[in-house]
């Protein structure tokens, strides 16, 4: 049983969540894990019982960051296409796994990004050594990279950067706003998120690119004209790490989208002294771990300063 879901999930990711090849490797790597979690734990082998609390914690013990939780939803929408379970369940079982999240570590200066740091992220002061190289990827970087961190920067983590469609992005009617994919059935939360000037730069130069390359896929971002993944997104960040990037970074250039997104979390609290919460709250929710991981160190910044 459990083999012949796994090869089904494995079908499903590729056929209707059309992943890259590498993203299904890795969310077969997790499913596996939790499945044999579920396996040792519940008994008998049953849809049901995959997502009890005890499964689900022993889990995230295992298994963190935004990934593991993404496999836990994606699995359970498999199960719901299987007949597993059915709407009201998947809700139930959506809403646990977020709650069962388990926050992010304590406050670390180099997981947080100054503001100097992230003006030069959007500036156009990046350096690119190998732009008129054919064997390194610095051009396409050049032009795909800006657009990724932008949107880090709005809210989208890796797994939601790898997910976007063409269809999500909305450029009709004087708008210029990406569909929040935190959304799920929360009525309360934000259906749009509108783009401020410098991400909608961004956006335009690489969707300009993008027309250009005539693919057969609706992802909205390709690199090297596939479809975003794992490795390829860790291939616009390594620019950072390189000579005359990474001296602008307290840590070396380390950045990833994760990074980004609880930077820019923070900053916008500092600026605004907390008042942005609600306008947070819509986008992200009440129960997302970047969401808590900023407002702690908000507040612990605010209580020492």
């Amino acid at each position: 049983m459990k083999q012949n879901w796994l090869f089904d999930f494995e079908e499903y990711l590729n056929s209707e969540k059309e992943m890259a090849q590498s993203s299904i490797s890795n969310y077969l790597r997790y499913i596996r894990r939790f499945l044999d979690i579920a396996d040792s734990i519940s008994s008998p082998f049953d849809a049901h019982q995959f997502f009890k609390t005890s499964n689900i914690e022993a889990y995230y013990n295992s298994k963190s960051g935004s990934i593991a939780s993404a496999v836990l939803s994606a699995f359970a929408d498999f199960l719901l296409r299987e007949e597993e379970i059915n709407k009201q369940e998947l809700l139930i079982i959506k809403d646990r796994i977020i709650e069962l999240k388990k926050p992010m570590g304590p406050t670390n200066d180099f997981e947080i990004l100054s503001d100097t740091e992230i003006q030069f992220i959007l500036s156009n002061n990046i350096h690119y050594r190998f732009l008129n190289d054919p064997g390194r990827p610095d051009d396409e970087i050049s032009i795909v990279g800006p657009a990724i961190w932008s949107l880090a920067l709005t809210g989208f983590e890796q797994q939601e950067l790898m997910e976007l469609k063409l269809g999500d992005l909305d450029v009709s009617h004087n708008y210029f706003r990406v569909r929040n994919l935190y959304k799920g059935s929360d009525e309360l939360m934000a259906e749009w998120i509108t783009l401020d000037n410098i991400t909608k730069s961004k956006i335009t130069h690489y969707l300009d690119h993008r027309a250009k390359l005539n693919s057969k896929y609706d992802n909205l971002f390709l690199f090297n004209n596939e479809p975003l993944d794992n490795d390829s997104i860790n291939d616009t960040f390594r620019i950072f790490k390189r000579a005359g990037n990474c001296d602008k970074f307290k840590n070396g250039g380390v950045v990833s989208a994760q990074m980004l997104v609880r930077s820019k979390l923070i900053q916008s609290l500092k600026q605004t002294s907390g008042k942005c919460l609600i306008d947070i709250i819509k986008i992200f929710g009440m129960n997302n771990a970047q969401v808590t991981y900023s407002i702690r160190t908000y507040l612990a910044n605010s209580i020492t300063s």
